[in-house]
């Protein structure tokens, strides 16, 4: 950011779809100044000139533009990526008829918010600054991006805000807005491409054992926010449990139902149950069908059986609605 605070023009080149094997994920930006300085990287060197070069002619040029990058196989020293994946890179100059560099600041902060960018000729884009609890329906930015018509807001919040709660970046296209003889032929598609920094997920993990400590390292190199959580002192201060973010001691049940109450637990949450002890597994699952239980989606118990099931419950709770709404791909139980 520092040649677009220097006053500098820049251009912001961002990836929008992805296909096969790529080096880097959606919503992955370079800023390039008018000068060509770089800041950051897209494919780690493949297209990275093409991308610069076409990021400078969209300065000269003052608009946006969509460029591809793949594999040949008729031409194999053409630019594009050995991986033999697909990149849709978007490229947009900043300034007053571009990307307002107030939005790309906002962006970098740390906080949590989202990005929506519209990348047709209509342009524009909005910050979202609670992405997680996000309602389509109630803001009024969106609405004025896309131009006001009920429609076409409706269809969008079935797409954006699914990609919002969940945390994830992807491009979202829809049909343009009907006039008053209905669709108009010409008239171009609305795109939107959302980018969303979220914190990250949880995974707690209720049980200071073996498998709890061959746990933790997959938890923290998949990106998640690790807790381990038991209630014996001596097993939970055990050094091969320090690469946890948070080591509590704590009996699970009520730990879990204290984070749940602090608005500390979401729908990314994943919680695994590894204690082995019915004193500590059975109130834990109690807790957690009453408080996690409504942010997840329905699976009927007894459907299926083995690790993660709720049969273990008692028949009160196995019974009630409410309380049978756990779905089993959130949670991991050790044999």
């Amino acid at each position: 950011m520092a040649a677009a605070v220097s006053g500098q023009r820049c251009a912001v080149a961002t990836i929008v779809a992805a296909g096969g094997s790529v080096p880097r994920p959606l919503g992955t930006s370079m800023l390039v100044s008018e000068h060509g300085d770089v800041l950051g990287s897209l494919s780690g060197g493949c297209v990275e000139g093409a991308v610069v070069e076409a990021a400078l002619q969209a300065m000269r040029d003052g608009g946006s533009r969509l460029e591809s990058f793949g594999y040949s196989a008729e031409d194999a020293f053409a630019v594009g990526l050995t991986c033999g994946g697909e990149l849709e890179v978007h490229i947009q100059p900043t300034g007053p008829a571009g990307l307002d560099l107030a939005l790309l600041n906002a962006a970098s902060g740390g906080s949590s918010l989202a990005l929506i960018r519209r990348l047709d000729a209509a342009g524009g884009a909005v910050v979202v600054p609670d992405p997680a609890r996000f309602s389509a329906a109630g803001s009024r930015e969106l609405s004025d991006l896309l131009g006001g018509d009920d429609a076409v807001i409706r269809a969008a919040a079935a797409q954006l805000e699914p990609l919002l709660h969940g945390g994830r970046a992807g491009l979202v296209r829809l049909a343009p807005a009907e006039g008053c003889g209905g669709s108009v032929p010409e008239a171009e598609p609305i795109t939107l491409f959302v980018e969303t920094r979220l914190p990250a997920a949880r995974m707690l993990i209720f049980g200071a054992n073996d498998f709890g400590a061959a746990l933790l390292p997959a938890g923290k190199l998949l990106g998640y926010e690790v807790t381990l959580c038991d209630a014996r002192p001596a097993f939970s201060s055990q050094g091969r449990f320090l690469g946890a973010d948070h080591l509590v001691t704590d009996w699970p049940h009520r730990y879990l139902a204290a984070e749940a109450a602090a608005g500390r637990i979401d729908s990314r949450t994943v919680v695994c149950v590894l204690t082995h002890d019915p004193k500590f597994d059975i109130p834990l699952l109690e807790t957690a069908s009453i408080w996690i239980s409504p942010m997840w989606e329905p699976w009927v118990p007894g459907a299926a059986t083995g690790s993660g099931s709720m049969d273990c419950l008692p028949a009160a709770s196995r019974s009630s609605p409410s309380n049978a709404c756990i779905r089993r791909s959130d949670w991991i139980s050790a044999p």
